[in-house]
């Protein structure tokens, strides 16, 4: 990290400012381990291999840090070139966050819940001085992936209690990643008050009554967690990637053949996939593999409506909230000198 980076952060408890004590320095002059300390000195955080940690991991996001341990690079744009799903990941961004180049450009932005670096890749290739945060060691991956590009930034600690300073960044999004908290609304309030008044907010979730509300789905998404309860975390990993493999090898081409069927072919793919068999329908084949497990084996993956996710913003002060029609994302702008909107149900 660049010694300048200091100044977004805070303690994630107490919101005090951090002083920082350098043990080690890279040979371009960024800090690869060190101490941040609260100015009451009650409290200290570890800097190593560059990241601030201001936690160890997250128990209910561990299936993440396994998952993108085997498949770090899959998604990238940089890994994708001239394939099937070659740009998809850079559409996806600028669809659910709705935020271009220009935009960006020379802006500081803050991603919660990075996992391996896919978005953080796009918002650095348009120009963007690039935060991200994840709760698990997947924050490695991500550097790995990043390199030591001295305009990423990657912090461990939670969406829920992120170690920034209030207003701290130009904009900020999240794609994917709250409905796998047990308080998505307390993440989407979290990153705006750490967006700079004015500056542009973007959330998607999982939405309700789409695949991930699936009865194939959430069965074995349960089945996978009792396994991981009552046997342990290792064997449920295993489990949910041997099916994996098996969805994306062997049900997958199943259902296209029989999708194919006239007349009947789409109603029976239709049923078997809403009622028995977790199938993602994606052109690679590892992206396949890497989806299903990523449906199955979270601890929380809750759904919600457009009107839940509006409220949230909103509720955080949000104005020009608006829908990107993705996964029911959202966009809108912090504005200046909002005090709280005081409403049953508003986290404050």
């Amino acid at each position: 990290m660049k010694e300048e980076f200091l100044d977004l952060l805070a303690c994630p408890e107490t919101g005090q400012v951090l002083s920082l004590q350098v043990t080690e320095r890279a040979a371009n002059g960024t800090i690869k381990t060190g101490l941040l300390k609260t100015e009451d000195g009650t409290r200290q955080y570890r800097i190593r291999n560059g990241i601030p940690r201001f936690c160890d991991g997250g128990d209910y996001a561990e299936s993440f840090a396994f998952e993108w341990a085997k498949f770090g690079s899959t998604q990238l744009e940089s890994t994708n070139v001239d394939q099937k799903t070659s740009d998809s990941t850079r559409h996806s961004f600028v669809s659910q966050t709705r935020l271009t180049e220009d935009a960006i450009k020379g802006k500081t932005v803050v991603e919660f819940g990075c996992g391996p670096g896919r978005f953080l890749e796009i918002a650095r290739s348009m120009g963007a001085m690039v935060v991200g945060l994840e709760i698990t060691s997947a924050v490695d991956v991500a550097k790995a992936n990043l390199g030591e590009d001295p305009d990423v930034f990657l912090v461990q600690g939670s969406v829920l209690h992120p170690p920034f300073r209030r207003d701290a960044f130009d904009c900020g999004f999240t794609i994917g990643v709250l409905h796998h908290t047990p308080a998505p609304p307390q993440g989407a309030k979290a990153l705006v008050d750490a967006v700079k008044p004015g500056g542009h907010v973007a959330v998607s979730v999982y939405p309700e009554g789409g695949f991930y509300s699936f009865p194939s789905v959430y069965w074995m998404r349960k089945l996978v967690n009792t396994v991981e309860t009552r046997i342990g975390a290792r064997c449920a990993r295993r489990l949910a990637m041997a099916y994996a493999y098996l969805s994306a090898s062997i049900f997958y081409p199943v259902f296209r053949f029989v999708d194919r069927i006239p007349l009947v072919g789409k109603p029976l793919v239709g049923i078997w996939a809403y009622l028995f068999a977790v199938i993602i329908v994606a052109p690679g084949w590892r992206w396949r593999v890497l989806d299903t497990y990523d449906a199955i084996t979270p601890t929380y993956a809750s759904t919600h409506t457009p009107e839940e996710v509006e409220f949230w913003l909103r509720s955080a002060g949000c104005t020009e909230v608006k829908s990107t029609d993705v996964e029911f994302g959202y966009t809108g702008a912090r504005p200046a000198n909002f005090t709280g909107i005081k409403t049953p149900g508003t986290i404050t």
